[in-house]
């Protein structure tokens, strides 16, 4: 289910079977384990029989003194009906209440069981059937457990229900009186998206956000009390920004981690435990009784906690059973947080000491110039960590213990000195592929200070070609700088050919073997779109996989999103780009990142949101043609037509200036479409005779397939525009195969197939722009939308979560990243919802469905 009336999420058949199981009187058991929300279901189904006039008495059990819990009921019965109790009520509260005030712990308990079950029996018994409330039981005093019985019989026969929770798997002297039982299975995931939609202000959580806490907690992502305390920590500790109308993930803080109070946490603050678990995982158990003497802890105390742990599901043992890790991520991030750091490094270094496997020992932690051997450990390591291509986590380790390595770097007269240079060549290399150019200057001043060979302006000369994208000006004058850097070097000048014309680009590759030619293409367009991690990865192999977390990885990503047709995913790796370290927004990954962001949301009717996207971006930068097509879309989707061809085509003639070949065909595409659409032909021949030239320089599969588009739109040939549809499937090109499709259905007789296939593409990914085109051409042929689906109950379904998530108080937006469809959707269904039930406002809406007013059915 989606919501109920109230805070809990997902129990809807809990709450119904509860409602039968008090209507008949009867002992009920509800079970779950910590953080399942027992204590959220008990207070839903109160209000709920409340509203309906039940009587209920709600008690918490306490096991902090002894009778606690039997004054917690006896306080109840007081706070809930004192003001309006009938005289046998206020008797027996007052009987009760004399005998506690007397009692001893060698008491009379069955006698005070009997008076406080009897002024709970009037409370709620009798002809009104009402419910006594009891949550976690289990957790009741030894003096109240000889009395609880007692009370829940009393009250039973006086034709009431009894109610009361506990874990699952504990024992409770309620149990011997239970007729049914319900037990708390874990959330679904729909469920809990809705729960976290509910507990963030305004806007809704970026998808980004939901999966990355889904991966951090495991099974942990269904249970509603660990995945809330989670995602409060993550907003008090600020690792939630907003980006795009959406609440982002930032990479303050690290890991997403369960905080330190969580309930499986707690046995391992300050532990010894942690300290081992958080050196390596997954830990091996032979090394135990090693580390317990680093630790100086006991080995007997310290196994037991760690079968605690393994039962209570917060460490699992590996299929051969020599060795644990933490069950979920997020355990092992807050573990690594709770740890004594110097007893981390303590077994860190106890763990080196043991390893056999050079490799091994590079993996551990990058090593300290104050540990013996630490030049050539250094080297290991960074090999290491560059082989398996992890260049985020270079960059980070080495900025933090760099001023430590040159200030204890030998001499360049030092056998050592190349491991030096080698160490301080990856340190470039990790900067350049992390667009780190912020730092660049920084570094290499440290580093020439430290003897480097490295010319006073070596930073400048090196930045400034690479920002605009000149690649073979960067890659002589790396050449010419420094003797290690020949690979990068080599690199940047395949990049210039990547992104040059046919001749450049063929000679190129056959330098590289790796680069196969049917993949030819692709490099082109990931060349011109700036996707450097698509590159490295056809030069390098598999020695190159890139990381989650880095601009290289997440543009790429994000760019074949887009290429796809799937929008939404695309926006959302954009606003966790942007979210990321705010120190990198310059960097041109980030930057293009929000070009093809603006060009999204200008597609989907946006506009607002695309300008907030490419404001303060340059046509000059790399990937520039980029920021001159989506700037030329916006505008003329802004109503303001001339400026767009006229800026778009002097912006096309500069880029022309400086060399620039590769990428231009999308400019000149989306100039042709706009001259067009206003009518202007002679405009429009000029520009598909400058694309047709275009190609004969560039001849990549985009140039083609551009100049077939366009003879379609300017010349009205059908047959080139039926290569172009599957020239660019073939090349999985959505975006050209939605316009060539748009276009073939007024180009051909029978629109049905080329519709057909618009339409599939549009109900994947399709934008409310996109929508408006198919369902203009349709209607000038006469032709109607396909339906979707027949009015059965499964729609009905979803507008009552509709009606339900206005009761709550949500957006359209945040509806709509709930339920995963388009704001356009959501207001679809509220038209409907209004119409059919006769509300004219939200409120309205919410006050109906909350008074049941409005249900399923007549939604």
């Amino acid at each position: 289910m989606i919501r109920e009336s109230g805070a809990v999420v997902g129990r809807d058949g809990e709450r119904a079977a509860l409602g039968e199981y008090v209507r008949r009187g009867v002992v009920v058991d509800v079970r779950g384990d910590i953080g399942d929300g027992r204590t959220s279901l008990l207070d839903a189904a109160c209000a709920d029989w409340t509203r309906d006039g039940t009587p209920v008495v709600k008690a918490t059990a306490c096991g902090e003194r002894p009778l606690g819990t039997v004054d917690a009921l006896l306080d109840a019965v007081r706070e809930q009906f004192d003001l309006t109790a009938s005289p046998r009520l206020l008797e027996s509260i007052a009987a009760a209440t004399s005998l506690r005030s007397r009692f001893r712990t060698g008491g009379n308990v069955l006698g005070l069981a009997h008076e406080v079950g009897r002024a709970l029996a009037e409370a709620v018994g009798g002809q009104r059937g009402g419910v006594a409330v009891i949550d976690d039981v289990d957790r009741t005093d030894a003096v109240s457990r000889t009395a609880l019985a007692t009370i829940a019989a009393t009250v039973c026969s006086a034709g009431a229900a009894v109610v009361f929770s506990a874990r699952r798997g504990s024992t409770t002297p309620l149990d011997v009186l239970v007729s049914e039982t319900v037990e708390l299975v874990p959330l679904s995931d729909a469920d809990v998206r809705i729960m976290l939609a509910r507990r963030v202000p305004r806007f809704p959580l970026d998808v980004a956000v939901v999966d990355a806490l889904r991966t951090a907690l495991g099974p942990l992502f269904r249970n509603p009390g660990t995945v809330l305390q989670t995602l409060q920590a993550m907003l008090a500790d600020q690792r939630l920004v907003v980006v795009d109308e959406h609440w982002c993930l930032t990479t303050r803080g690290g890991e997403i981690a369960v905080p330190a109070k969580h309930w499986l946490v707690r046995p391992l603050r300050q532990d010894a435990l942690a300290a081992m678990l958080s050196a390596r995982s997954p830990f091996n158990l032979e090394h135990l009784s090693d580390l317990v003497d680093v630790v100086g802890a006991d080995l007997g105390d310290t196994g037991l906690l760690l079968d605690e742990l393994v039962a209570t599901g917060v460490l699992a043992f590996s299929e051969s059973g020599s060795s644990v890790s933490f069950a979920v991520p997020a355990l092992a991030a807050a573990a690594r947080a709770v740890a004594d750091e110097g007893l981390v490094d303590e077994c860190r270094a106890a763990l080196r000491a043991r390893s056999t496997s050079q490799a091994d020992r590079a993996l551990v932690t990058a090593p300290s110039p104050r540990d013996p051997g630490w030049l050539g450990s250094l080297r290991d390591h960074v090999r290491a960590r560059v082989v398996a291509a992890r260049f985020d986590d270079l960059h980070a380790e080495l900025r933090r213990c760099l001023p430590e390595i040159l200030a204890a770097a030998p001499d360049p007269t030092h056998p050592d000195r190349q491991a030096l240079d080698e160490v301080l060549a990856a340190w470039i290399g990790a900067l350049l592929h992390e667009w780190r150019t912020d730092l660049l200057p920084e570094v290499v001043a440290q580093m020439r200070s430290a003897g480097a060979a490295l010319p006073d302006d070596f930073a400048e000369s090196l930045l400034e070609p690479v920002s605009r994208a000149d690649w073979q000006t960067a890659a002589a004058r790396l050449k010419t700088m420094s003797a290690f850097c020949t690979t990068a070097a080599g690199f940047l000048a395949l990049l210039e050919a990547l992104t040059g014309d046919q001749k450049t680009f063929l000679e190129a590759t056959s330098n590289w073997p790796r680069l196969r030619r049917m993949a030819a293409d692709d490099l082109r367009d990931a060349a011109a779109h700036g996707d450097l991690a698509t590159v490295l990865e056809s030069a390098l192999g598999v020695r190159y996989g890139s990381v989650e977390h880095s601009d290289a990885a997440g543009y790429q990503q994000m760019l074949r999103a887009y290429h796809v047709g799937d929008r939404e995913r695309a926006l959302s790796l954009a606003r966790r780009m942007e979210a990321r370290d705010p120190g990198r927004r310059g960097s041109p990954l980030r930057q293009l990142s929000r070009v093809l962001a603006g060009e999204i949301c200008a597609d989907g009717g946006d506009f607002g949101r695309a300008a907030q996207w490419l404001r303060g971006s340059s046509h000059r930068m790399l990937g520039g043609h980029l920021v001159s097509w989506a700037r030329c879309g916006l505008r003329y989707r802004t109503g303001k037509a001339a400026a767009a061809i006229h800026h778009g085509w002097r912006e096309y003639r500069e880029h022309r200036s400086w060399g620039r070949t590769s990428g231009l065909e999308k400019l000149l595409g989306r100039l042709i479409d706009c001259s067009t659409r206003e009518g202007d032909q002679d405009m429009a021949e000029i520009l598909l005779d400058e694309l047709e030239e275009l190609d004969e320089v560039v001849r990549s599969g985009s140039t083609r397939t551009a100049v077939l588009l366009g003879h379609g739109l300017v010349r009205r040939d059908r047959g080139k525009t039926v290569e172009c549809v599957r020239l660019a499937r073939e090349r999985e090109d959505a975006p050209s195969v939605a316009r060539a499709c748009l276009l073939l259905s007024d180009l051909s007789e029978d629109p049905q197939p080329w519709l057909a296939e618009l339409y599939a593409l549009t109900k994947r990914h399709g934008s409310s722009r996109s929508r408006a085109n198919l369902v203009g051409s349709m209607r000038r042929r006469g032709m109607w939308l396909p339906r979707q689906r027949s009015r059965d109950d499964s729609f009905a379904h979803t507008e009552a979560r509709v009606a339900q998530l206005v009761s709550d108080g949500c957006t359209n937006r945040q509806i709509a990243a709930v339920l995963e469809v388009s704001e356009k959707t959501v207001e679809s269904h509220l038209t409907r919802i209004f119409a059919r039930t006769g509300c004219r406002t939200r409120v309205e809406l919410a006050a109906a469905w909350l008074e049941g007013r409005v249900t399923e059915t007549t939604a």
